[in-house]
């Protein structure tokens, strides 16, 4: 047996031992967690939010707002109203995310949720305004599927993140209790 052959199954079952150790932290490595930031969620929650500012731009970017087409969501048939609460939406979803970035870095459970909450909702989005665009054959069906993949796949950053935080911080939070506290600590135990 070849050196590659026998330093693969050691590869495969350190990486193994490396999932099982950031999910399940024991001694040292949860000892670590009160001074490491959660950077995955923090890295997942930026990535989403990339994919989410792509998908709006283009649907921006395919929009042309005319009283030619015919458009209807909710009842509401003018796009100039749709397109300007898209635009608010997005402002606020994106600044309460750069927020919730922030926050999950110091593990938190809160901000997990949240972003849980916003996962969910991209999950859904592409299938309200931006489906509404493309049957009133505002938005051609190429920009729609890339809209389509890049909302949900921004859906799946935000779970990815929430649920990471939130397991994390569980442990952390379940870790705090058990130990006494340090000066200056940025997590307190039972938040």
């Amino acid at each position: 047996m070849s050196e590659t052959e026998k330093s693969a199954p050691v590869a495969k079952k350190s990486f193994k031992e490396r999932l099982h150790l950031f999910f399940h932290p024991e001694g040292v490595r949860l000892e670590m967690l009160r001074y490491r930031p959660n950077s995955v969620s923090y890295g997942f929650t930026f990535l989403g939010c990339g994919a989410m500012a792509a998908s709006f731009c283009l649907i921006y970017s395919g929009t042309v707002i005319s009283k030619s087409k015919t458009f209807s969501l909710f009842g509401i048939t003018s796009l100039g109203f749709w397109a300007a609460f898209d635009v608010l939406l997005n402002i606020v979803l994106l600044l309460f995310l750069f927020l919730a970035a922030s926050q999950m870095k110091t593990y938190s459970r809160k901000w997990g949720i949240f972003a849980l909450c916003v996962a969910v909702f991209e999950c859904i989005r592409p299938f309200l305004y931006p489906l509404a665009l493309r049957q009133a054959d505002i938005l051609n069906s190429g920009l729609f599927v890339a809209v389509v993949i890049l909302q949900i796949g921004s859906g799946v950053c935000f779970l990815i993140a929430g649920l990471i935080s939130i397991y994390r911080g569980q442990t952390l939070q379940a870790y705090l209790k058990t130990v006494k506290p340090i000066e200056n600590e940025k997590i307190e135990a039972g938040k």
